[in-house]
């Protein structure tokens, strides 16, 4: 909406009923009160079968119509199908496209569940969505199995701001870290081993990474960084003990996104997600803060070109524990290559992300 709004459009963000905490408006920037008269709560819930069912098609059209183009997420295509409205544009925000795949086939009511999520979001998907953008193969993928007309698009995940506040606690930890030598970064959540969210974000592998590192170098100036966040948390915690490299972790609370640029443009680099996908939110705001990262995308450069429709950017893909390692040891011996890494990912950002994604994003809007 920012993005837009500064680009001339008059757009509006329509917030649901549900939104989690970290992920609200006013935890995203540190002007709300500019951006606020443009942000429009509804008391319509993303998600939760007992609200979809209780809406009548009148508060839907009272708490979503009168707009003329629909840029949507969540269980969108299911609610404006109801509705009697049509989504534009569908970002998904999962692998796979959210509410169209089962997690607890072994539970017998969350599995039912989820069926009748599935259901009535593809029928929402097949007859209410014009367009679905993506990068994220599975979920392009499963909408041409259904037919639906797709385009290779990033989400505008970051709004780069130029003047941030600083409260107390957080200068508190950004005066800790900067007083070690390197700073490795991760704000992914942590899963439990037997889920499908550990098989996407493998936190363990970053890791095992960096206990290598303190291991083979011996350390002591060197931090990992993570925030308590996520039910693996304490899963993540017993490697750590088992690993002995306690004294080389801080963990840190959930925190939001504004509070979390500040903190990341003090680290030296970040650890994405390392089970195979495309990056989310977490791998750009690496990014547009300048910083280099790792994260492992199963595919060649040629693939991750086509789904980004550019040059891919230049980062660690790697899954290999000990070829991460190798790279932290050699980041304090030739910090200036990596500084300059950030750089270029930056200026990336901008040209394909951030504004220069805006962009695209107003053709496709404008037709």
């Amino acid at each position: 909406m920012r993005y837009l709004r500064n680009l001339g459009l008059d757009a509006y963000l329509l917030t649901y009923e549900n939104e989690i905490s970290h992920f609200t408006p006013e935890n995203d920037t540190w002007d709300y009160e500019k951006w606020k008269p443009y942000i429009i709560p509804t008391k319509v819930v993303n998600g939760g079968l007992k609200h979809y069912f209780s809406y009548s098609r009148k508060h839907l059209l009272r708490e979503l119509g009168g707009y003329d183009y629909y840029v949507a997420n969540g269980f969108a295509p299911a609610l404006f199908r109801k509705a009697g409205l049509t989504v534009d544009l569908f970002l998904p925000y999962c692998i796979g496209i959210e509410y169209t795949y089962f997690y607890n086939k072994s539970k017998f009511k969350q599995s039912f569940a989820e069926i009748i999520f599935k259901f009535y979001q593809l029928k929402g998907l097949k007859n209410n969505v014009k367009l679905v953008g993506t990068i994220d193969k599975e979920s392009l993928e499963k909408a041409k199995k259904y037919d639906l007309k797709t385009v290779n698009l990033a989400m505008p995940m970051v709004f780069v701001e130029q003047n941030a506040d600083h409260d107390n606690e957080l200068l508190a930890v950004i005066e800790k870290i900067k007083k070690y030598d390197l700073v490795v970064f991760s704000h992914v959540s942590h899963f439990q081993n037997d889920t499908y969210g550990f098989s996407v974000k493998r936190n363990d592998i970053g890791i095992r990474g960096f206990a290598n590192f303190i291991l083979r170098s011996g350390s002591k100036a060197s931090i990992l960084v993570l925030l308590d966040y996520g039910p693996g948390v304490e899963q993540s915690k017993k490697l750590i003990e088992d690993l002995g490299i306690e004294d080389n972790v801080l963990w840190l609370p959930k925190m939001d996104r504004k509070r979390l640029m500040s903190i990341i443009a003090h680290i030296d680099i970040g650890f994405g997600e390392f089970g195979g996908h495309m990056w989310g939110g977490t791998v750009w705001e690496f990014m547009a803060s300048g910083k280099p990262f790792f994260q492992f995308v199963n595919l060649n450069n040629e693939e991750i070109a086509k789904l980004l429709n550019a040059p891919g950017p230049t980062f660690f893909n790697t899954s290999d524990e000990n070829e991460i390692s190798t790279i932290l040891e050699d980041i304090p011996i030739n910090r200036e290559k990596y500084i300059n890494i950030g750089n270029e990912l930056k200026n990336w950002f901008n040209t394909n992300n951030g504004m220069g994604l805006a962009y695209q994003y107003k053709q496709i809007i404008s037709g």
